[in-house]
């Protein structure tokens, strides 16, 4: 895997792991939280989408205005 990282808006390191033949993301890593690995799951190929079923959604304060969050659902307006 390679990686890039960037400073996020919070002033946090984030290191993105990924594919270095297709490019995708696989995960995230702050250094400053070593245990904690963000995955970054895609499932755009799989047969069966009710594998893999929205539990949160982040960044809503970049949502584009046609994308709708189900009413109950947990979000957060931007990254901690």
């Amino acid at each position: 895997m390679k990686q890039w990282s960037r400073i996020a808006e919070s002033g946090n390191t984030n290191i993105a792991k990924f594919c270095p033949d297709c490019g995708v993301r696989i995960y995230h890593i702050n250094p400053a939280q070593p245990d904690a690995i963000k995955l970054k799951l895609k499932p755009t190929g799989l047969a069966d989408d009710s594998l893999f079923a929205p539990s949160h959604h982040l960044w809503v304060s970049e949502k584009l205005s046609w994308d709708t969050i189900p009413e109950g659902m947990s979000t957060a307006e931007k990254q901690s």
